[in-house]
């Protein structure tokens, strides 16, 4: 598939990276291995992800890594993600251990934990303790799932609600029971949809993941009594505003259907091992992806903020009454203010940009439609709009996704397979064969 072949391209620093620091746990002996994580989950090194408020908290635990990324030591992640490259080195350590010992990796993971949180911490009142995919036994082992949610309580009073991130195609009925068995009655899972359209999901984010794995989760999820929640994409990589809004709704709307109670919404940044971030790295001067408009300098790869408040828009103005289900990612959001704020500082729209995050913000933590009705009306009086204005106008011109999905890859083609461009571009247009839109 082209999107693979591109995504394990990039990927291949990681892929290397991991080899090395693989071949080098394997010199050592299991004690040795064991100790070596165990001191750098102790310092923070590689491992530790976490968000900690008294509201709400993530605890991400250090395990093996991805299994749909990491297939044997080749690295190729959704096309949007990359959760894994910054601890790759610890991926590869625990990887070899988990091979050698199952009992000693299950003991780092629920170490992992500890110290991030501590041992039996008060809870947050909302806990996600997550995985990159949890109900995976290739990562949660039968023994890690013993270790972190058999061995008594992880925290002094129980969380109000407990979170699990999973890719739809691991939910099973076998696993459900099992995990409701320990973690209670009240627990959210939360699986990656991103976009509706199986094609752009499979063909172009590279999810492996089909609507029939997603509606067969959220079945299953409603039928143990749990919460299926669903994370969905602000902005697909190489596409065009409007695009992506028009995607964003429909699978917003799809999700309301098939009974996700929450709708977590993530605009997409520039991440260093991802389609965009080679897109903004290699491409954002590319002259026929300039007239495309599909690259703007500093802004390529992540949707316009404006663009995020028009999707936002999109489905509250037609459908209210899902206000209240669309959660603004804490992670993602905080990711992508962080890599448009430069662009904006930059060309004096500081303060622009510090009155549409307080009003993003009053809306997250609200639900009021009015508040996203108000920024959409006032937004386009800003100075910074007709430039936006002007991108979209330009937009226009290759309405078609086809085209412009077909144009992008061009493109790429040319820089990864200078010599057989043509070839990898035949396979593209083969496969977009099979792209429809509703």
């Amino acid at each position: 598939m082209f999107i693979n072949e591109v995504i394990t391209k990039i990927w291949e620093p990681v892929s290397l990276q991991y080899e090395k620091t693989y071949k080098e746990a394997s010199l050592l002996n299991t004690e040795e291995l064991f100790n070596l994580i165990k001191e750098n989950i102790e310092e923070k090194i590689n491992y530790i992800r976490v968000i900690n408020t008294p509201d709400f908290s993530i605890t991400a635990l250090a395990t093996s890594g991805c299994p749909h990324c990491n297939k044997n030591g080749k690295f190729a992640a959704c096309s949007m993600c990359d959760y894994s490259s910054p601890h790759a080195i610890g991926i590869a350590r625990m990887d070899n251990l988990k091979h050698r010992s199952p009992e000693l990796y299950a003991q780092i993971v629920r170490l992992s934990f500890e110290q991030a949180r501590g041992v039996m911490p008060e809870s947050s009142i909302l806990e996600s303790i997550t995985t990159y995919d949890s109900l995976n036994s290739e990562e949660v082992t039968d023994e890690v799932f013993d270790e972190v949610f058999g061995k008594g309580e992880l925290f002094k009073g129980k969380p109000f609600k407990l979170g699990i991130e999973t890719r739809a195609s691991s939910v099973t009925q076998s696993k459900l029971v099992k995990w409701k068995e320990k973690l209670g009655k009240r627990v959210r899972v939360e699986i990656g949809v991103e976009v509706k359209n199986d094609w752009i999901r499979n063909n172009w984010i590279n999810k492996n993941i089909t609507n029939d794995h997603i509606k067969n989760a959220v079945e299953l999820i409603i039928e143990t009594g749990w919460e299926p929640n669903g994370n969905v994409l602000i902005g697909i990589p190489g596409l065009t505003e409007e695009q992506s809004i028009e995607l964003f709704y429909e699978t917003v709307i799809w999700m309301d259907q098939l009974g996700f109670k929450y709708i977590i919404c993530s605009p997409v940044a520039i991440k260093e091992m991802t389609l965009q971030g080679f897109i903004y790295r290699e491409l954002r001067e590319n002259e026929s992806l300039v007239d495309l408009g599909v690259v703007y300098g500093e802004q390529t790869g992540m949707p316009w903020i404006f663009t995020v408040v028009r999707a936002i828009h999109a489905v509250i103005s037609r459908r209210p009454d899902l206000a209240r289900k669309l959660i603004l990612s804490e992670v993602n959001f905080p990711n992508y203010y962080n890599c448009i704020e430069p662009f904006y500082n930059k060309n004096g729209m500081s303060n622009n940009m510090s009155d549409i995050k307080k009003s993003i913000r009053e809306f997250a933590l609200n639900k009021d439609p009015k508040v996203i009705i108000d920024l959409y009306s006032n937004m386009q009086e800003h100075p910074y709009y007709t430039l936006y204005q002007n991108i979209l106008d330009k937009q226009k011109k290759y309405s078609d996704i086809k085209t412009v999905i077909s144009k992008v890859g061009e493109e790429i083609s040319k820089l990864m397979w200078p010599d057989n461009w043509h070839e990898k571009v035949s396979e593209l247009k083969e496969e977009l064969g099979k792209l429809t839109i509703t």
